[in-house]
């Protein structure tokens, strides 16, 4: 049953899935999510408090706290609702559950970067647009902001697909995926190891890439033109070309993510 899939039984460990992210990592979900209330009622009860008047938090305050609420989401949920599975007596249970291992992992894939940031990205955008309804003085709902305006690569011609949000959603699924990876990986301390990991990773390619620059090594200048050539010849395709490159860029990351969390579940043993 290892290699096996089973639709029906699929379904059924979705759902016990489903429930244990509620059951381990469903509060944090839920507060996380609702943070433009928190910050709407703390501003509110603030201002009160200091010039008697219940003022509202800027867009900006609004935008840059659901971005912190977001990271913070990155962080933990992976490991608080997979971290389970390196410890002896919980991870063996896990191992003895009647699914096979391709159900397991499909599973915690979509749990990871599909139900997570959909539930997130829902509960703050949701609350935040209910929450604009009450006064105009609120301002703009984040849902309706467009990420290629506060990016600055917006034209006439040229945007990224889904008023840019695409483009975060790709990266978020990344980052969640890196930290769940982590919590497969290390036994304790798993945010903390993974974070140190990421930065002994990205120490050792500077360390092969930056000779590589100085020294020329590859003619990145002649590459850039060839590129540069190309989008001139066909400037109505540069949209396009952007976008696959966002796409396939961030692709290739969740491939090969994907790839060793399957690798790293084959290869749990309690």
């Amino acid at each position: 049953m290892n290699n096996t899939f089973s639709a029906k039984r699929f379904g059924m460990y979705f759902l016990h899935d489903l429930r244990r992210l509620w059951a381990n990592a469903g509060l944090s979900l839920l507060i996380l999510g609702l943070i433009p209330v928190i910050v709407w009622f703390v501003t509110g009860v603030y201002t009160v408090l200091t010039v008697k008047e219940w003022m509202l938090p800027p867009v900006e305050a609004r935008a840059i706290c659901v971005s912190l609420a977001a990271f913070v989401t990155v962080l933990i949920i992976p490991a608080r609702t997979y971290g389970f599975i390196t410890d002896k007596r919980a991870g063996s249970e896990w191992l003895m559950i009647p699914a096979s291992r391709l159900e397991k992992f499909v599973s915690m894939i979509l749990v990871t970067i599909v139900v997570v940031p959909a539930v997130f990205t829902g509960l703050s955008f949701i609350s935040d647009w209910l929450l604009s309804l009450t006064s105009d003085k609120y301002g703009m709902a984040l849902a309706s902001f467009n990420l290629n305006d506060a990016l600055d690569v917006s034209s006439d011609e040229l945007h990224i697909a889904g008023n840019g949000f695409w483009f975060v959603y790709m990266g978020v699924s990344v980052s969640l995926l890196t930290m769940l990876l982590g919590a497969l990986f290390f036994k304790k301390q798993k945010v903390a190891k993974t974070i140190l990991a990421l930065l002994g990773i990205s120490f050792v390619f500077s360390v092969i890439g930056i000779p590589v620059i100085v020294n020329d090594l590859v003619d990145f200048e002649s590459l850039f033109d060839s590129l540069g050539k190309v989008l001139e010849a066909r400037p109505d395709r540069m949209e396009f070309w952007l976008n696959f490159f966002i796409d396939m860029s961030y692709a290739l990351q969740v491939g090969i993510l994907g790839v060793l969390i399957w690798f790293r579940l084959k290869t749990i043993k309690h």
